[in-house]
């Protein structure tokens, strides 16, 4: 087993952070095993404190780069083309550096990561929504219930007021005849002024059969 020290210890940091490397990368470079590397990341404290301090900083340096790129290719870009043009010598016919050509190219808004993204914000907020009405559903199940009732209520209401009415207007015009309860109708309050217009016309009637009798006699 290689001999642990301080000067190893920031080596393997440094090339954790500034290198990027792995752990098999790690030890190859400083020629230790990897079961050296985890015996230590399990028995010294310092040690695995240092390493892993060196990987959050190159975690947080990953994603800096990674939204830096990410950012170039939603807005675009412009880059710097240098090419070199040789020719044949006239009289060697080696060739020959003639001049260097700079160009400027534009490199457009990568429309495939723009679609990604935006699938990617669909797909969560979808997900949000649904975790959300699934935690109302779950955490409010008694308040869901008590709407319920005063529906009831509200159906129940205008029943118990048609009833009073029909009972009004049953009383105010009793059924002839000795109609049974089941054929009583109610009136409305169209049904009432036909009602009363009916029996003035009768009325007027009786009185016509009346006088025409008596002209009989």
């Amino acid at each position: 087993m290689a001999k642990y020290s301080t000067e190893l210890t920031e080596k393997i940091v440094s090339l954790l952070e500034d290198e990027f490397f792995t752990v098999s990368q790690v030890c190859k470079a400083t020629g230790i095993s990897r079961e050296t590397y985890y015996c230590w990341m399990n028995t010294r404290g310092g040690f695995r404190s240092e390493v892993e301090q060196a990987v959050a900083r190159r975690e947080a340096e990953l994603m800096t780069m990674v939204h830096a790129s990410l950012k170039k290719k939603l807005e675009g870009y412009y880059t710097t083309v240098e090419k070199d043009i040789y020719v044949p010598d006239g009289y060697t016919g080696e060739l020959v550096f003639k001049q260097k050509t700079v160009t400027k190219k534009e490199c457009p808004p990568d429309l495939r990561t723009i679609k990604m993204l935006l699938d990617r914000q669909d797909k969560s907020r979808q997900g949000e929504e649904k975790s959300a009405k699934e935690c109302v559903m779950k955490s409010k199940p008694e308040t869901l219930k008590k709407r319920v009732e005063p529906e009831e209520e509200i159906i129940l209401n205008p029943a118990e007021e048609i009833l009073g009415t029909c009972a009004e207007g049953i009383t105010e015009f009793p059924p002839k005849n000795g109609h049974t309860k089941k054929d009583m109708q109610v009136l409305t309050s169209s049904q009432k002024r036909k009602a009363e217009h009916k029996k003035k016309k009768n009325m007027t009637t009786e009185k016509i059969k009346k006088t025409v009798r008596c002209v009989r006699f």
